[in-house]
C-alpha cells in the first residue's frame, strides 16, 4: 500500500524499516523485494517503508506495475530525487542520487534503521533500534578497534590530522523529528546545504561524509552488522600494453577479519551481509542453486576467500529470492517477481557460457590475461614459500579492484575511497 501522511502528523508507528529505490534498473527492484520479504520473515512486527524515486532528466522512475508489486510487501512513498552530481567523485557520476536518502528523516516514524538494498539479513535487525541515533558503523583511517558497539564516536574519529571520517551509509540509525512540519524543515535545511556544495566537496562517498558534518553525536554500529562482502586477496592490473600486476591484501578494519577463519564461524557472526562495491553482484549466480552456487564460488575463490565469505553470502542471497517464490503472501505479484528473475538467469547463464576461461584452472578470467586472479595469488603465494620473488605484493583498498561482469562487459574500475 501507498503511504499516506497527514500534514500536522506526529508519528504513525514506533519503529521502521526504510529503503530507497530509484531508476529503472529491474535487479534493484528484485533486490527491493528481497529485502522486503526477508525483514517480513525475521521481524513482521515492524514496518516496511521503501521511498521510491520519482522520475528526473535522464534518470527514468521505475515503471509502475513493479512499483505496484512492490507495495504488497512495502508501504511505498514516492519521493523527489535529490540530485547532486558535483559532489559525486566517480567518473560515471553513480552517486549522483545518493542525498535522496536523507528523505528517510521524514518518514513519520520514531525510530527507524535504513538499509541499502544490495544487503542480506541474516537475523532480525530489531535490536538495532535500541543503539541511540544517530548510528552507522565507522568508516575511516582511525582505528575501529577502539569502537563499541551503540557507543558514541570520538570526535577525533572524523577528524584527525586532515584525515575525514564518516559512517556506512548501507546501515543507518535515525530518529526522524516528531511532527511533520519538522521533519520538513530538518531535511530542507539539509537539501540547502547539499545544494551549496562545490567541487571542492565531491568524494566518491558523498552523502556519508555530508551526513557525518550536517548531524552530531554519532555512534557505532558493530561490523557484524554491516559486513562487506569482499576477498582477502585479489589482483590489480595495471594499464597499457606492458602492464604490471600486483598482488592485494584486502585493506579492511580488524574487526572485519575477526568475524570469522572460516564459514562457520561467519555463519555464526554476521547479521547482515552487504554487497558494497561494484565488483560482485549476487544475481550472477540466480541461474544456480544456492548449494551449486556455493560450490562454484568456493572453487573460483579457493585460494583468494579460504574462509569462504563471498560463498555464503551468495548464498544467503539466492535463498532469499527462494524464499520470496515460495511465499504465499505475493501470489498477484508472483508473475513480476519471476519475470524479472528469468531475465537475470538468461544473462547470468549467458555470460557464464561466453568468458573467456584460465588455461591452467578453467576458472573465469580477465580478457586478455592468461591467468585467472586465482592462479595468480596462488603462484604469488606458492613464490613466495618458495623464496621467489613473484608479483609485486601491497595492501590496497579493496575498492580499488577491477572485474568483469555478466553484462558482457568489463565494469567501471571502482576509484579509491
Amino acid at each position: 500500500m501507498v503511504m499516506e501522511v497527514d500534514e500536522d502528523e506526529g508519528y504513525k508507528a514506533e519503529r521502521a524499516y526504510v529503503a530507497l529505490l530509484h531508476g529503472e534498473n529491474k535487479t534493484f527492484l528484485l533486490y527491493a523485494a528481497s529485502l522486503g520479504n526477508r525483514l517480513r520473515q525475521l521481524d513482521a512486527d515492524t514496518r516496511r517503508v521503501l521511498l521510491v524515486g520519482k522520475s528526473a532528466e535522464d534518470h527514468p522512475a521505475p515503471q509502475g506495475e513493479h512499483v505496484k508489486s512492490l507495495s504488497a510487501i512495502w508501504e511505498v512513498e514516492e519521493v523527489d530525487l535529490v540530485d547532486c552530481p558535483v559532489a559525486d567523485k566517480s567518473r560515471r557520476k553513480r552517486h549522483r542520487y545518493v542525498f535522496t536518502k536523507l528523505r528517510c528523516l521524514e518518514v513519520p516514524y520514531r525510530r527507524i534503521i535504513f538499509l541499502d538494498l544490495d544487503v542480506i539479513v541474516r537475523s532480525s535487525p530489531a535490536p538495532l533500534f535500541e543503539v541511540p541515533a544517530p548510528a552507522g558503523m565507522y568508516h575511516g583511517r582511525w582505528d575501529r578497534g577502539q569502537a563499541q558497539h551503540g557507543v558514541p564516536l570520538p570526535p577525533e574519529a572524523f577528524y584527525d590530522d586532515g584525515c575525514i571520517g564518516c559512517v556506512n551509509a548501507g546501515l543507518l540509525r535515525f530518529d526522524p523529528p516528531a511532527n511533520s512540519s519538522a521533519r520538513r524543515a530538518l531535511v530542507k535545511n539539509m537539501l540547502e546545504q547539499v545544494k551549496a556544495l562545490s567541487k571542492s566537496d565531491e568524494s566518491y562517498l558523498p552523502e556519508q561524509y555530508f551526513m557525518v558534518k550536517e548531524l552530531n553525536g554519532w555512534h557505532h554500529i558493530a561490523v557484524a552488522w554491516n559486513c562487506e562482502v569482499n576477498p582477502e586477496w585479489f589482483i590489480q592490473y595495471g594499464r597499457g600494453k606492458r602492464r604490471a600486476h600486483s598482488v592485494l591484501k584486502a585493506e579492511m578494519h580488524d574487526d572485519w577479519w575477526k568475524l570469522g577463519g572460516t564459514e562457520e564461524e561467519l555463519r555464526k557472526n554476521v547479521h547482515m551481509f552487504h554487497f558494497s562495491g561494484q565488483w560482485l553482484q549476487p544475481w550472477w549466480y540466480i541461474h544456480l542453486d544456492p548449494e551449486d552456487a556455493m560450490k562454484v564460488i568456493k572453487k573460483h575463490y579457493a585460494c583468494r576467500d579460504k574462509r569462504g565469505m563471498i560463498a555464503l553470502a551468495v548464498g544467503d542471497w539466492l535463498r532469499g529470492i527462494q524464499e520470496l517464490q515460495k511465499s504465499d503472501e505475493y501470489s498477484a505479484e508472483q508473475a513480476v517477481f519471476q519475470e524479472i528473475i528469468d531475465e537475470l538467469k538468461h544473462k547470468a547463464r549467458r555470460w557464464w557460457e561466453e568468458v573467456s576461461l584460465c588455461k591452467l584452472c578453467k576458472n573465469p578470467k580477465e580478457e586478455g590475461e592468461d591467468l585467472c586472479e586465482e592462479c595468480e595469488v596462488q603462484s604469488h603465494k606458492d613464490d613466495k614459500e618458495n623464496g621467489h620473488a613473484g608479483l609485486p605484493f601491497k595492501k590496497c583498498q579493496v575498492s580499488q579492484k577491477k572485474r568483469s561482469s555478466p553484462l558482457g562487459k568489463k565494469e567501471e574500475k571502482p576509484e579509491e575511497v
